[in-house]
C-alpha cells in the first residue's frame, strides 16, 4: 500500500517493527548478566571491568588446561603446544590476585561465582593463589621435558590448586 507521499506503509511498518525489535535486543544484552538496574557509577565500573577481566582470563585459562590435558592424552603430544598453554596458565596465575579488588564480588550485583569469602578471608586466599603460582611454574618447567608421567602428574597438581580455591571461593555453576 503507498501513502499520500508515495512511501510504502508497509515499508514504514517493517522498518518501526525492526527499530523497536533492535532497542529491545540492545537494552537486553545491555543487562546481560547483571541483577542491577540503572547506569554503575564511575567507581562501579572499575569494579565491572575486573569483574569481567577475571571472567575472560578464567575462559582463557581453562582453554590452556584442556588444551595441555588433550596433548598429554595424546599419542603424539604437541611440546609446544603445552608449553605455550602452560606459560598462559602461569600469566593467569601470577596475575590473579589483582583480579579481585575489594568491592568486586556479589554485592555489585553483576553476575559473578567469587564469593564472599574471598575478601573475607584473604589471607588463605592470597595462600592458595601463590600455591598456585609454584604449580604453574612447575608446569611449564614440566612441559619442557619429554617425561609424559611428569608431565601428567604436574598437570594434576597444578589443577588440584585451582580446584582447593574453586570448592572454597567459588560459587557451583547454576
Amino acid at each position: 500500500m503507498i501513502n499520500q507521499s508515495g512511501t510504502t506503509l508497509a515499508w514504514k511498518r517493517s522498518t518501526g517493527c525492526l527499530i523497536a525489535i533492535g532497542a529491545c535486543v540492545f537494552t537486553a544484552c545491555s543487562d546481560a548478566g547483571s541483577s542491577r538496574r540503572g547506569p554503575l557509577s564511575p567507581e562501579e565500573q572499575v569494579l565491572a571491568d575486573a569483574i569481567e577481566n577475571r571472567q575472560y582470563n578464567m575462559k582463557d585459562m581453562g582453554a590452556a588446561f584442556k588444551s595441555i590435558t588433550d596433548e598429554v592424552r595424546s599419542e603424539n603430544p604437541d611440546k609446544n603446544t603445552m608449553y605455550y598453554a602452560a606459560k598462559s596458565i602461569q600469566a593467569v596465575a601470577r596475575n590473579h590476585s589483582h583480579w579481585f579488588p575489594a568491592g568486586s564480588g556479589p554485592e555489585l550485583g553483576i553476575e559473578t561465582r567469587a564469593k564472599p569469602e574471598i575478601w573475607q578471608d584473604s589471607e588463605d586466599f592470597n595462600d592458595g593463589v601463590e600455591k598456585f603460582i609454584g604449580e604453574s611454574g612447575k608446569l611449564v618447567a614440566a612441559m619442557q621435558t619429554t617425561d609424559v608421567s611428569g608431565q601428567k602428574a604436574q598437570v594434576k597438581a597444578t589443577a588440584r590448586t585451582c580446584k582447593a580455591c574453586h570448592e572454597r571461593f567459588r560459587l557451583p555453576e547454576d
